[in-house]
């Protein structure tokens, strides 16, 4: 539930506390190199940032915007010839006047590339320069090890915490909204449904899907 937990729980929260989120999943496209979609993920983000010079040149097809003389090139952002991602990532935080958290979900697919790598060197780099918060999650704890664990690392020095399976109060609020939508089938077994969310394999995207199913008038 790492993706459901950062997308529907944190992402909020930071939002919540004033805090520019850029959220990205480089499992979203396994196709794409993971280099890219970082810098992507940058650029969406800064670009609502640059004000009306912004939604102007988007309008008219350009990807070129001048910013307190700095021409950016948001199409290129992260690549040799156009701004890097620390520069990028100062100038959201310049121009948003807010903490910026990064949030890079899958971050060892990273790994599969020279671009992805480089990216996330870059990235420590950026954050080491603006001391902002970042987060990187994954499924592959001995991949992650390899961002974190030797000199030449990406994220040499930081550390991996295995985050904690949705436990007891999470079936509980399941079984009160359950119980809530649908009076008659109160009370509720919540040691059945937590069986149940084991055998999903403590997912909650799927044992959701298959609740909102079986709850469903028309199953």
């Amino acid at each position: 539930g790492k993706s459901t937990f950062l997308q529907g729980d944190l992402r909020p929260a930071l939002e919540a506390a004033d805090v520019v989120v850029v959220y990205v999943d480089l499992w979203a496209d396994t196709r794409r190199d993971p280099g890219g979609l970082i810098a992507e993920a940058i650029a969406r983000a800064l670009e609502p940032q640059l004000g009306i010079v912004a939604r102007t040149a988007r309008k008219a097809g350009l990807d070129k915007v001048k910013v307190g003389g700095l021409e950016v090139d948001t199409s290129k952002i992260g690549k040799i010839d156009g701004l890097t991602l620390t520069d990028a990532l100062r100038l959201l935080h310049d121009h948003a006047g807010k903490p910026i958290a990064l949030i890079i979900d899958e971050a060892q697919h990273a790994l599969t590339s020279e671009a992805g790598e480089a990216a996330m060197t870059a990235l420590k780099s950026a954050r080491d320069q603006l001391n902002q918060p970042g987060v990187v999650s994954g499924s592959d704890r001995d991949k992650l090890l390899r961002l974190v664990n030797t000199a030449g690392a990406p994220f040499y020095g930081s550390q991996i915490q295995r985050m904690p399976p949705l436990g007891p109060d999470f079936i509980a609020h399941i079984a009160a909204l359950i119980e809530a939508q649908r009076p008659e089938l109160k009370p509720v077994d919540q040691t059945l449904l937590q069986q149940a969310f084991e055998v999903f394999g403590f997912r909650p995207q799927f044992f959701m899907a298959a609740l909102g199913q079986v709850l469903s008038p028309l199953a």
